[in-house]
């Protein structure tokens, strides 16, 4: 029997939130059902991952179910720091008008005064 069924209401979540223990009881229910996509629809997820899910299940065992971070590993194409502060500079020295995270980069801050523009900018580069 559902939860739906018993009363309780599965909660509707979006994004990376069901913790490996979640996922595992979704895989259970999916198995038990044999039916991907109504346990998929019943949690409110894409039935591509519970596919997934199961796929990591089976490799990995629970492990595969941990959330997996979404950051590369590898920037290939990323602006070195050695250009930023070359156009910061640039930019700056000429008197151009600089957007947003650029210009709040760029402008010094008190506790930087008396050092040079590229420690300056390396210190704002570096402040999240």
């Amino acid at each position: 029997m559902s939860d739906k069924a018993q009363g309780t209401a599965v909660p509707k979540r979006r994004g990376r939130q069901f913790s490996a223990d979640e996922r595992k009881q979704i895989l259970d229910r999916a198995k038990e059902l044999d039916n991907v996509v109504a346990v998929a629809k019943e949690w409110g997820v894409a039935p591509s991952t519970v596919y997934s899910w199961r796929e990591r299940y089976e490799e990995k065992g629970i492990e595969g179910l941990v959330d997996k971070s979404s950051r590369p590993h590898h920037q290939p194409k990323k602006t070195t720091q050695w250009i930023i502060v070359r156009t910061l500079r640039a930019s700056v020295g000429c008197g151009m008008i600089l957007g947003g995270a650029t210009r709040r980069r760029a402008i010094p801050r008190a506790d930087l005064l008396g050092q040079s523009l590229d420690q300056q900018v390396t210190a704002r580069l570096a402040t999240p």
